[in-house]
This record gives structure tokens, sequence and C-alpha cells, in this order.
């Protein structure tokens, strides 16, 4: 949908050429932008509602369940069916905080969203066959739960931002009590939720706009060009111990999805199948972790939380890298 309002914008308002860089950048700024104002004005206003109708603790209990695994595994399959870029899955994992689930499991779904899903399954298949797929499904898996378990054993939920989270419960203008108690349900009014859900939807995003359009701007900068790419796996690929790490540092510092990806993964695994210990840790840094996802993430989470993801990530790609090309 907001790619083709931003065609229709760019080159049809604006009558930029299709082939001009800057277009190309301008349009990656202007859909990233929107895509993220819409999806997290719709979490936050789903999650309003819901949290208006029933006790606010539902949403909590539905994720955070007694047993770890049952809670990471219903976060991964959440992740399965989201968008597959990892600033797409800030929305939810906005929602997530803010529906007061732990912040381990909001973890393993941030980590295993853009790793997982059908489009990167299906892609995986097709190119490099069940094998491989098993290997790296197993291997994003993993990383997503170690994640979300480190996160709980060193309790990082105290550098949260719960400033920025709070978009407070609904109160009946005159009574101040929590509609979302069923002892007030006789004040419940339909209208009341909707015009409450509509301005904590808005009070978030206030609260966050600036890093979105910040993360945004650098995304579209950061646009890698598949020529310069294809050359870096290709160098990479004469020294695996050196160019493990380099290239997970290269999708680190780059931004995209597996759809920009596709032609040139296409094109390296014609060209030299053992690239595989090359490609899949640069696609899991380039998908999963990325300088705009840790700006916009910055006015969620502090400092330490950001370092401690951020380095967790790549160390654990590397090592998967190093494991295939083990194999």
């Amino acid at each position: 949908m907001f790619s083709q309002i931003t065609d229709f914008l760019i080159y049809r308002i604006l009558l930029f050429e299709e082939n001009s860089k800057f277009a190309e950048v301008l349009h990656s700024f202007l859909h990233d932008t929107l895509d993220m104002f819409f999806l997290t004005f719709i979490t936050i206003y789903v999650i309003s509602l819901f949290k208006c109708y029933n006790n606010r603790y539902k949403v909590e209990k539905f994720l955070s369940h007694k047993s770890p695994a049952i809670s990471y595994a219903l976060a991964i399959l959440i992740g399965l069916i989201t968008p597959s870029c990892c600033c797409s899955g800030i929305p939810l994992f906005i929602g997530f905080l803010v529906s007061e689930i732990s912040l381990d499991v909001a973890i393993v779904f941030l980590i295993s969203s853009p790793l997982i899903n059908g489009i990167v399954i299906t892609l995986l298949i097709s190119k490099m066959g069940l094998q491989y797929t098993a290997i790296y499904i197993t291997s994003s898996i993993l990383i997503s739960v170690c994640g979300g378990l480190l996160f709980k054993i060193f309790k990082m939920e105290k550098w949260v931002n719960k400033e920025t989270l709070d978009i407070g419960h609904c109160y009946h203008h005159n009574t101040k009590k929590d509609l979302s108690l069923s002892n007030y349900s006789t004040i419940r009014s339909t209208l009341y939720y909707l015009k409450v859900a509509y301005s904590n939807a808005v009070s978030m995003l206030q609260k966050i706009w600036f890093f979105i359009v910040i993360g945004a701007l650098c995304g579209s900068l950061l646009q890698i060009h598949n020529t310069t790419l294809n050359e870096a796996l290709i160098i990479a690929n004469t020294n695996q111990l050196l160019g493990i790490p380099i290239v997970v540092l290269i999708g680190f510092l780059f931004h995209g999805n597996i759809v920009s990806l596709i032609p040139v993964i296409s094109q390296i695994i014609s060209y030299n199948y053992k690239l595989t210990a090359i490609l899949v840790p640069f696609m899991m840094s380039f998908m999963s972790v990325s300088v705009p996802q840790l700006i916009i993430l910055y006015k969620l989470l502090k400092l330490p939380i950001l370092v401690c993801f951020t380095v967790f990530l790549i160390v654990a790609f590397i090592l998967i890298g190093y494991f295939l090309n083990f194999i």
C-alpha cells in the first residue's frame, strides 16, 4: 500500500526519474517512515482497546506464561507471520512491552521475527535445500531463545524506558476509575474507549516519531548496492576465518530485508555453493539488527540493553558462520 503511495508521490507528483539515486533514497525513506507510523499507531490502538475491554493482566498472561518454553514458542510463532524487516517488527515489540509482557519474551520475538518467516523459509528451501534450511531455522530459534534467557538471567527490565511505554489505562473523565476492571462495567462506553485508544496511539507516536524518522533516514542512506555486496561476499570467502566477522559487520551496518537480497543470494549460490558459510551469517545480520533499528529502539530501551542486544547477536552470527564452515 505505502509503496504505491510513495511511487505516486515521487514519480507522479514530484516528477523524479525512476532511475535516480536520490529518488530511490527518498522512496525508501518515505515508505519506511509511513510504514512505521502506521504499524505503531495500529498496534497501540488495538492494544489500548483490548486493555479497555479486558482485565489488563490478560494480555500479560497470554505470553508471560509460567513456562518460558511456552512463552518463547508463542513469541516465535507470532514472529513467523510478521513482516520480514527488523524495523517492521518494532511496532509489535512496542506492543509487547506496552502490554506488560516480560522483556525476555519480547526480545525472543524481536530476534526471531526477521529471521524466521515464510519468505525466508521459502527462499532458503528453493535456493539452499532442506538440510541448510533446517540448520538455519534451528540456529535462528536457538539464538532467539538464548537471547531471551540472557535478558531474563541478567534481569535487564530495569533498563527499559517505562516513561515512553506508559500509555495509561482507560479512565472515565468523572470517576477516574480503571475501566478495565469488571466492577465498572456499567459506565463502559464504546465511543469513549475508541477515543482513549486513539489518544494513546497518538501519544506514543509523539514520543518516538523523531527516532522513527531518523532511523528511516539512516536506513534509506544505508541501502547496499547488489554489485558491491556480491564482490564483498566473494572476497570474504577467500579467507573465511576473517571473512565471516567482516560480512556480519557489513550486514549490521546496512539495512534491508530478505526481498532485497534475493538477486544477491541467487547469484552468490550459483557462483559457489561453499559461500553458504559466509552468506547465512550475513543474511542473519542484515535482517535482524541494523543501525536504523537501534536508533528507533534507543527511545524505548536504554543503552546497556542495546549494547548487550547488539553484541550478543553479532557474536552469535559469527559462531553460526564458523559452525557452517566446519560442517
